[in-house]
C-alpha cells in the first residue's frame, strides 16, 4: 500500500496480516527517505499506524544537501567528523568556514577554529525579479511590497506564496545569504495551488547552518514533482489520495504544475501531450527555459526517422534554453543533458554533433554549482560581496532577516 501524507491529513492506518515489513517513508519536498523494519507476530495488533510530522530525526535529513563550496573541505577533513564518502553527491552540511581552508590556509593552521565553527551569523532572505529576461545584468529588487506569509519559530521559518508576486512572465527568484556563506538561491514557479519556501536550522557540529527547501502546497502535485527525480515502477495511480496527473495539465491555468506533469511523463519513459510540441507557453512563459526543453524533447520524440532539420530545430531550442538561464527544476537539467548528448553521438548532421557537444560543455559548468537537494533546481552563487548575510537592497526585496545560533533562528523584528 501506499497514500500521500501531508500537515493536513499527517496520518495513514492499515491492517496487515502476520509478518516481516518495511515502512520506507519519502519526502516528495526535500528528496530524502526514512525506512524502518518491524515485525507483526502472532497475538500483535494487527493495526498499523503511520504519522508524519517534524521531529528532530526528520530536520536531520537536511544535513544530506550538496553545497559544492564544502565539497573540496569536506573531503580533506572527511575524517575528523566521523563521515567518509567518496560520492560527491552525499556531501552533508559543514559549516562554510571550511571554505577558507581549500582557498587560502593549511588545514593544520585553522583546524580548532574549523571545528569550533561561528556561534552566531547574520542571515537574510531576498527576491529578486529579472528585467531583462536572456540578458545579464537585469536581476532587481521588486518593484512593490511583496505579497508574502512568513512563519517562524526557534528552528524554521516558512514563506507562503498564495499567488505570483510579479506579473505573468517575469522570472523570480529566492536568495538566502548567511555571513561567510555563498548565496543559495532558486528560481520560483508559482503554482495556482501555492508555493512554499522553507530555511531550516540544522544540526551541525560545525557551527550555525541554514538550508533552503521550495515545496508546492498541493500534495499530489508534490508527487508529481517527486517522480521527476525517478519513476514509480507500480505507478502513482496506485497512491492512495493522488489526484491524477491529467488534472493538473492545464497549461493556460497553471503552467508551471503542466511543466511539471511533462517532466514526470518523460522520466517513466511515457508520451508526452502533443501540446508540448506546440508553442503554448511562449506568448506569456517564454523566458521558462524548461519549456524549450520539453519542446526539444517532444519534436525528438514525434520523429519516425533521422533527420538533420529536426536534431537542429532541437539543438537551436536547446540553445534557447541555455540563454535564458538555469531551469526551474532538477529534472530539466538532466534531460538538457541526455539530449545534448544524443545529438552529439547520433545526429546525421556533423554541425550539430559539434555544436551539442560545446553546448554540453557549457551546462556542465554551469551545474557545478548546483546543488542537489530536491525536484527545484537550486545553486551557488560565488560573489565575494555577498557573503555579509546582508543582501543589497537594489537588487533583493528583503523579506525577513536575523541571526542564526546553533539550533535556533532569530528574527529581526
Amino acid at each position: 500500500m501506499a497514500e500521500i501524507l501531508s500537515d493536513a491529513n499527517g496520518e495513514a492506518e492499515a491492517r496487515l496480516e502476520t509478518g516481516r515489513y518495511v515502512c520506507y517513508a519519502e519526502n516528495l519536498s526535500r528528496g530524502t527517505a526514512e525506512t524502518a523494519q518491524f515485525a507483526i507476530l502472532d497475538g500483535d495488533p494487527n493495526d498499523l499506524s503511520v504519522r508524519v510530522g517534524n521531529g528532530r530525526r526528520g530536520e536531520g535529513l537536511l544535513l544530506q544537501n550538496l553545497r559544492p563550496s564544502r565539497a573540496t573541505a569536506y573531503q580533506a577533513l572527511g575524517s575528523l567528523s566521523g563521515v567518509t564518502t567518496d560520492d560527491p553527491d552525499l556531501i552533508p552540511v559543514i559549516s562554510p568556514r571550511f571554505n577558507n581552508l581549500r582557498l587560502q590556509l593549511p588545514i593544520s593552521a585553522t583546524l580548532n577554529d574549523a571545528l569550533v565553527g561561528t556561534p552566531k551569523k547574520r542571515f537574510s532572505v531576498g527576491l529578486s525579479v529579472d528585467t531583462t529576461p536572456g540578458k545579464r545584468g537585469g536581476w532587481r529588487a521588486l518593484r512593490r511590497k511583496p505579497d508574502v506569509r512568513v512563519h517562524s519559530d526557534p528552528q524554521k521559518l516558512t514563506l507562503e506564496f498564495n499567488q505570483s508576486i510579479a506579473p505573468v512572465g517575469e522570472k523570480v527568484r529566492i536568495s538566502l545569504s548567511v555571513e561567510t556563506e555563498r548565496v543559495w538561491q532558486i528560481y520560483l514557479p508559482f503554482f495556482s495551488s501555492g508555493l512554499r519556501a522553507t530555511i531550516w536550522s540544522a544540526v551541525a557540529d560545525f557551527g550555525p547552518e541554514l538550508t533552503l527547501q521550495v515545496s508546492a502546497v498541493d500534495p499530489s502535485l508534490s508527487l508529481v514533482l517527486a517522480s521527476t527525480l525517478g519513476s514509480y515502477p507500480s505507478g502513482m495511480e496506485t497512491v492512495s489520495g493522488f489526484r491524477g496527473r491529467e488534472t493538473m495539465f492545464q497549461p493556460q491555468k497553471d503552467p508551471w504544475a503542466a511543466i511539471a506533469v511533462g517532466l514526470s511523463a518523460v522520466r517513466a519513459g511515457e508520451r508526452l501531450d502533443d501540446a508540448f510540441a506546440t508553442p503554448w507557453l511562449w506568448s506569456a512563459f517564454d523566458n521558462v527555459s524548461d519549456a524549450y526543453v520539453l519542446w526539444a524533447w517532444a519534436i525528438a520524440a514525434k520523429a519516425e526517422k533521422p533527420s538533420s532539420q529536426i536534431d537542429e530545430r532541437c539543438l537551436q531550442a536547446l540553445k534557447k534554453a541555455r540563454k535564458l538561464g538555469r531551469p526551474y527544476f532538477s529534472a530539466t537539467g538532466e534531460i538538457i543533458g541526455e539530449t545534448l548528448n544524443a545529438l552529439a553521438l547520433s545526429s546525421t548532421s556533423a554541425d550539430v554533433r559539434s555544436q551539442a557537444k560545446s553546448e554540453a560543455r557549457i551546462w556542465s559548468n554551469r551545474d557545478r554549482a548546483k546543488i542537489r537537494n530536491g525536484p527545484f533546481y537550486s545553486w551557488e552563487r560565488s560573489a565575494d560581496n555577498l557573503r555579509s548575510g546582508i543582501l543589497p537592497s537594489e537588487t533583493y526585496s528583503v523579506v525577513v532577516s536575523g541571526h542564526v545560533t546553533t539550533n535556533r533562528i532569530d528574527v529581526a523584528s
